[in-house]
């Protein structure tokens, strides 16, 4: 009876399943890319294969919920503001990049098992009655702040990241400044507002670190003018409208 269940959900719900296929290919792709079983040689293909099967789903999940195409600066700016045409930036972004990087892959991986996880829970989870995968899915639904926290960290911990991959000749020199743009997306966005959390928060630990009285002087004034550059550079926030936290990534 559940075989049948799951064959008319997917049957009724064929983009959704598509998207859930496809993220579930990325986590493989991820796992296959940073343990290679098939050797070395086979982390550059895992890697693209990683991003593509996240520009897909992150297409699909666009086309859903912006199914009218409109040749415009309108339209052109709502799109921006979805969570998903990001992800699709950010996978555009490194899909051509001769060197892998390992932090490119987390947060893609973490957000295809928080959408798969969600997915299951709300879709599907009855009618699959695997008691071990449902503990699994709870596991990851009750622990998505936390996800989307990490997630957040992680792409921010990644643009000093590719500043340091060009002084060692493994980046180009055009991806921070397209990356930045990115992060300005994300610390904008309307519906996730973990960027904009974690921004906060590391401006918080560094403030702190620095007013420590054993601090050296030049370290305290190097974070200073990093923490005012980095505040000048900031987007003006915006209003975020509530939404679910299954919503909150997609």
């Amino acid at each position: 009876m559940a075989f049948q269940q799951l064959i008319a959900f997917a049957q009724q719900n064929k983009i959704d399943c598509f998207i859930f296929l496809a993220r579930l290919y990325t986590m493989v792709s991820c796992v296959l890319f940073v343990v290679p079983f098939y050797g070395i040689d086979s982390q550059p293909v895992f890697y693209q294969r990683v991003l593509l099967s996240n520009a897909l789903s992150c297409a699909l999940r666009l086309h859903q919920r912006m199914p009218v195409v409109a040749l415009n600066l309108e339209f052109l700016s709502r799109v921006l503001l979805e969570d998903s045409a990001h992800y699709i930036i950010y996978s555009l972004i490194f899909i051509a990049s001769s060197s892998p990087v390992t932090l490119v892959v987390i947060p893609l991986f973490l957000l295809a098992l928080f959408n798969i996880s969600f997915f299951i829970q709300r879709n599907i989870g009855n009618a699959i009655g695997v008691a071990l995968l449902n503990s699994l899915v709870s596991k990851v639904t009750s622990n998505s702040q936390s996800i989307l926290r990490f997630i957040a960290l992680n792409e921010v911990l990644l643009f000093p990241a590719l500043i340091m991959m060009i002084f060692s000749g493994k980046g180009s020199m055009i991806t921070p400044f397209i990356y930045y743009r990115f992060l300005t997306f994300r610390y904008c966005s309307q519906r996730n507002p973990y960027s904009r959390i974690v921004f906060q928060q590391l401006r918080i630990g560094a403030e702190q670190m620095i007013a420590n009285p054993i601090c050296p002087a030049f370290v305290r004034t190097i974070v200073q003018k990093a923490i005012l550059t980095i505040c000048r550079w900031a987007p003006p926030q915006v209003p975020t409208q509530p939404s679910s936290q299954a919503g909150a990534a997609r």
